[in-house]
């Protein structure tokens, strides 16, 4: 079992996203996901759908009441946070097999998020600041080729 730890951002805006970490940058425009590892120096390139993103924190939460059952687990406390721990689980086929959100209590704010996907991997995502009403650029939101130019495409479209 391989678990790796990193720190990053996250930034959206309505079905737009993009990570940036030390291990990799995702880009998603909300039609195309550009997953570029650093390791590696590749990036691969697939159409988004509602089974395949499970990266994307903004689709999880806006779909969640059509796409997932929610079901309040219980009542914890996560770096001196009061959470409630909420599992959602798909109601179609997905990759994704459970959701677990650690929501504050005081102003519903994601605190963690936990994806479990059917191949064995788990996914801990650790929201520890957040800045709103930030200016984004639709931009900001796409894999640029001339900001990594030696980097290998695989496009899986």
């Amino acid at each position: 079992k391989v678990i790796e730890k990193d720190n990053g951002t996250f930034l959206s805006y309505n079905n737009k996203y993009r990570i940036t970490s030390n291990i990799f940058n995702d880009y998603c425009d909300g039609k195309t996901l550009y997953h570029f590892v650093k390791k590696t120096n590749e990036v691969e390139v697939s159409e988004v759908e509602d089974g395949n993103s499970m990266f994307n924190f903004t689709s999880i939460i806006n779909k969640y009441s059509k796409s997932y059952r929610s079901k309040l687990i219980r009542t914890e406390t996560v770096n001196k946070v009061s959470c409630n721990v909420i599992d959602l689980s798909p109601m179609k086929s997905s990759n994704v097999s459970k959701v677990r959100i650690y929501s504050n209590k005081q102003n519903n704010r994601l605190v963690k998020m936990i994806i479990y996907v059917h191949n064995g991997n788990i996914y801990t995502y650790s929201f520890t600041s957040y800045k709103a009403k930030i200016k984004v650029k639709s931009t900001d939101f796409i894999f640029s080729k001339s900001q990594f130019p030696k980097a290998k495409i695989i496009d899986l479209r």
